[in-house]
C-alpha cells in the first residue's frame, strides 16, 4: 500500500472518528442529566420514573460499548500502523543518520527520528486510547448507577407488595 492511501486511510478513519465523537459528546451530556435528575431526588422518584431513566440510560450504555469499541479500534490500527512504519523504514533511517554522522552511535537515534515522523500517529494513537479508556470508565459508572436503580426498583416494588398485604 501506497504511502498516500495509507494516510488517506488514517484521515478517513480520524474524519470518522471526529464525527462520532461529537455524538458521544452529545450522549454523555444527555446521560449527565438524567444521572442529575436522579441524583436530586433518588429516593422521591416513583417506580415509572426510575423505570424511564433505566431504559434511557441502558440505551446509553449500549451506544458507548460501540463506541468504546470504535476507539479500541482505532487506537489498534494506529499501534499497528506505527510498528509497520518503523519496520519498513528503520533501514532508510539508519543509513541517511549514517550518511549524516558516519556512523550510528546507537539504535535510539535511529528510533527517535522514526518517533519525529510519526509524532502526529503517535498523538492520535494516545488520544484514542485515554478516550477509550475515559468512555470505558463512565460505562462503569453507569453500570453502577443502573444497578442502583434496579435495586430501588425492587424497594419500590416489595413497598408496594407490603401495602397491598396489609390492606
Amino acid at each position: 500500500m501506497s504511502q498516500a492511501k495509507i494516510q488517506f486511510e488514517i484521515s478517513r478513519k480520524k474524519f470518522l472518528v471526529d464525527n462520532i465523537n461529537i455524538g458521544a459528546v452529545e450522549s454523555l451530556k444527555k446521560v449527565t442529566n438524567i444521572i442529575n435528575e436522579l441524583a436530586q431526588n433518588f429516593n422521591g422518584k416513583n417506580g415509572g420514573e426510575l423505570a424511564d431513566c433505566q431504559i434511557k440510560l441502558a440505551g446509553y450504555k449500549f451506544y458507548f460499548a460501540d463506541y468504546i469499541a470504535d476507539l479500541m479500534n482505532h487506537s489498534q490500527y494506529l499501534s499497528a500502523y506505527i510498528k509497520d512504519y518503523k519496520a519498513q523504514h528503520w533501514n532508510e533511517v539508519h543509513n541517511n543518520i549514517e550518511l549524516k554522522l558516519g556512523k550510528v552511535k546507537n539504535k535510539e537515534l535511529v528510533e527517535n527520528e522514526l518517533l519525529i515522523q510519526l509524532k502526529n500517529e503517535i498523538t492520535d494513537q494516545l488520544f484514542y486510547e485515554s478516550e477509550y479508556n475515559r468512555i470505558k470508565l463512565k460505562s462503569m459508572a453507569i453500570d453502577d448507577i443502573l444497578t442502583a436503580v434496579v435495586q430501588r426498583l425492587a424497594e419500590l416494588k416489595r413497598e408496594a407488595s407490603q401495602s397491598y398485604m396489609n390492606k
